[in-house]
């Protein structure tokens, strides 16, 4: 026996906590003995005007904002705008528009940064350190600068920056002036 719209309706009501979303919905339906995701939103349309009908409040509107509103936004919180992951944890954290809404209004995160008059993410050392920070660290160290593998394990235990991120910072022909100098050291 085929049911109707309004029965169908009517079977749904006392599951409607249940109707989140359409994953959540089919899992619940499944152990509940009632109709697929898949069947209300052919039957109705959609999810959101399935979940329309047996008035199901939305949970939240996702609030808009201008161009000029992220600007200003941005602004204000400029201190914060370094990379896109700093800023996801504290706009998050401060009910601030996420990144993705800054880069679905700007078309990319340095695009995003130019606007607010920043230079481009890339350009940021994410380990906080100057070259000469480096050159000053294997200057104090050059004795456990034998190699890669070695340099890494000396660098965990003791806080300093990993090769890789050495690499960042200095040529290869600085690196090697590097190893070379150990050498002579020995």
């Amino acid at each position: 026996m085929k049911l109707g719209d309004e029965e169908i309706i009517q079977l749904l009501k006392p599951h409607t906590q249940a109707m989140t979303t359409v994953r959540a919905w089919d899992k619940y339906a499944n152990t509940h003995n009632l109709p697929r995701s898949i069947t209300l939103i052919k039957r109705f349309g959609s999810w959101n005007k399935t979940k329309q009908l047996l008035e199901i409040p939305k949970i939240r509107q996702r609030e808009k904002y201008t161009r000029d509103e992220l600007i200003h936004i941005g602004k204000k919180n400029i201190n914060h705008f370094s990379t896109k992951r700093r800023w996801e944890k504290y706009a998050s954290e401060q009910h601030l528009p996420s990144p993705q809404t800054y880069i679905n209004e700007f078309g990319s995160w340095n695009s995003t940064r130019e606007a607010l008059n920043l230079p481009p993410a890339s350009k940021i050392r994410k380990s906080g350190y100057t070259k000469s920070d480096i050159e000053q660290i294997l200057n104090d160290h050059i004795d456990f600068f034998v190699s890669r593998e070695y340099w890494n394990q000396y660098a965990r235990t003791n806080n300093l920056p990993s090769y890789s991120t050495l690499y960042k910072y200095l040529t290869s022909k600085e690196i090697q002036y590097y190893k070379n100098k150990n050498r002579t050291n020995h």
